[in-house]
């Protein structure tokens, strides 16, 4: 053999369908780990438009009703017009 491995055809299979098997694996903890990143994705999306539509209602309940392209923090000064 001179220090050659030697492989037969079932042993070379089982380590090619291992392989895939280990493929498939990764691939599928991928998709999952990507659906789950889109999922609280749309969480938060969801959230902060909750949060804005629970500041329009108030404003609008309050009479102070007005929009702004870009949320005001606290701190801020907003100019009443």
């Amino acid at each position: 053999m001179n220090g050659v491995a030697c492989f037969d055809d079932e042993s070379i299979s089982s380590w090619h369908t291992d392989k895939r098997a280990q493929v498939v694996k990764c691939s599928t903890l991928l998709v999952d780990e990507g659906r789950q990143a889109q999922a609280l994705q749309r969480m938060r999306v969801s959230e902060q438009l909750q949060a804005y539509r629970l500041d329009l209602n108030a404003s609008v309940a309050t009479g102070t009703v007005g929009f702004s392209a870009i949320p005001i923090q606290e701190g801020d000064h907003a100019v009443a017009g």
